[in-house]
């Protein structure tokens, strides 16, 4: 909470020195070439394959699934798990956000996270890539 705090006021200081929001690192700012985006390669998260599942006695909920890359060099992807439960909550914390490095082809991930199984069901689980904003829905396991 502090950090995001100093973060906020920071870019409130220094809002006119020239930087954009979301640039990276020592970039100039601005946006690039449509060329380089048009013909960039889409990786994505894929349904084949992909699932979550409980794990009631340990207290955690794992997703794993598939991330199919067509380029020829390495993609970062950032996605956000979304779960859905009994008790018509949705969980889908920007705390929880996966940040990988796909290779090229197809390749597994897995992630674990803390679920309460006393206090409900997992209804629906889905992986949102932050960046495209495109959602894939995963099948649930027992």
């Amino acid at each position: 909470m502090i950090r995001v705090c100093m973060w906020a006021c920071l870019g409130l200081v220094l809002g006119g020195c020239g930087s954009t929001a979301g640039s990276p690192a020592g970039s100039a700012g601005g946006s690039p070439s449509s060329s380089t985006s048009a013909d960039a390669p889409v990786a994505h998260v894929t349904r084949k394959g992909s699932f979550c599942r409980s794990f009631p006695f340990d207290a955690k909920l794992g997703f794993y699934f598939y991330v199919q890359n067509p380029g020829s060099s390495a993609v970062t992807l950032n996605l956000l798990p979304v779960r859905r439960y009994s008790d018509g909550s949705t969980n889908s914390s920007p705390m929880d956000e996966l940040t990988i490095k796909a290779a090229p082809g197809r390749s597994g991930w897995h992630a674990l996270f803390d679920y309460n199984p006393q206090a409900h069901l997992v209804l629906s689980c889905a992986l949102l890539d932050v960046d495209s904003n495109k959602t894939v829905q995963l099948r649930v396991r027992g």
